[in-house]
């Protein structure tokens, strides 16, 4: 039980924070006024190279993006395994 309910936090927690990036970069990207690449969205959230003089707009959170997404992840497979083993050990 212990387990299922640390999974099911690490799960909620590293949701929240990819939804708060969406939602903050779906705002901030309707006031950037130039971007390279083909979506404003993608370049508010995870940025470009800088070449030359041009000035890096973005909120450069690609590494928190990815690296909440791997823990929703985990999370899932804690509980997915902890519902196995439950449904194992009641046959």
């Amino acid at each position: 039980m212990k387990r299922v309910i640390f999974g099911g936090f690490i799960s909620l927690c590293s949701a929240i924070i990819v939804a708060a990036i969406i939602i903050s970069a779906g705002i901030y990207s309707s006031s950037l006024t130039s971007w390279s690449g083909t979506s404003k969205f993608w370049y508010a959230i995870f940025g470009a190279q800088n070449y030359g003089n041009e000035a890096n707009m973005s909120l450069n959170l690609g590494f928190l993006v990815i690296t909440a997404s791997i823990l929703f992840i985990l999370g899932m497979i804690i509980m997915i395994v902890e519902l196995f083993k439950k449904d194992k050990d009641l046959k």
